[in-house]
């Protein structure tokens, strides 16, 4: 089990495995969305 705390409230969530691959999968993709925006946007 982990755990995730939120940045906001500080408060402590726990998630399964599958739950928690889903939260890191969800970031990844969001800031490699804003990194291929912003590397279009310089050409």
């Amino acid at each position: 089990m982990n755990e995730i705390k939120c940045p906001h409230c500080g408060q402590v969530f726990k998630v399964d495995e599958s739950s928690y691959l889903s939260i890191v999968n969800l970031v990844r993709n969001t800031e490699f969305d804003k990194e291929i925006h912003k590397q279009l946007e310089m050409h």
